[in-house]
C-alpha cells in the first residue's frame, strides 16, 4: 500500500496535489486547515481531527512542526492552501500536499466533517 506522498501528484513549484477522498483515507500525516476560525467552524466544516491554523498565523505556528513529516494544508478552495504550501517551502518544508478544490470538494464528495470549534 502506498502513501498518500506517494500517490499525490508533484507541481512545477515543487509541493504536490490530492483529491478530497485520499486526504480522507491516509493515516500518520498532519492536516493543518489554513481558513478563518468562522470557516473553519462554518456551514463547510473541516475534516475530523484537522488543526486550525489561520494563514497568517502560519509562520508562527511552524515552528514546532517536522520539516521532513507529511503536511496536508486544506482551505475552502485549495488557493490559501497552496499559498500555504509556498511559504512553508520557503522555510524548508519538503513534505507538503495541498488538497485539491479544497473543502468545496471535500463537501461535494459526501466525505464526514467535524464542525467543532478545537484551534492549535
Amino acid at each position: 500500500m502506498s502513501t498518500l506522498w506517494e500517490q499525490s501528484v508533484p507541481t512545477a513549484i515543487g509541493f504536490r496535489e490530492a483529491q478530497p477522498r485520499q486526504v480522507h483515507v491516509a493515516s500518520d500525516l498532519r492536516r493543518i486547515d489554513v481558513r478563518e476560525y468562522d470557516e473553519f467552524v462554518g456551514s463547510l466544516g473541516h475534516l475530523p481531527g484537522a488543526e486550525h491554523v489561520p494563514l497568517g498565523q502560519l509562520e508562527q505556528a511552524m515552528h514546532c512542526w517536522g520539516r521532513n513529516e507529511t503536511i496536508v494544508l486544506i482551505c475552502r478552495s485549495g488557493h490559501r492552501s497552496a499559498q500555504a504550501c509556498a511559504l512553508l517551502m520557503q522555510h524548508g518544508f519538503c513534505r507538503l500536499i495541498n488538497m485539491t478544490g479544497g473543502m468545496f470538494e471535500y463537501v461535494a464528495q459526501g466525505l464526514p466533517i467535524s464542525r467543532e470549534g478545537v484551534t492549535i
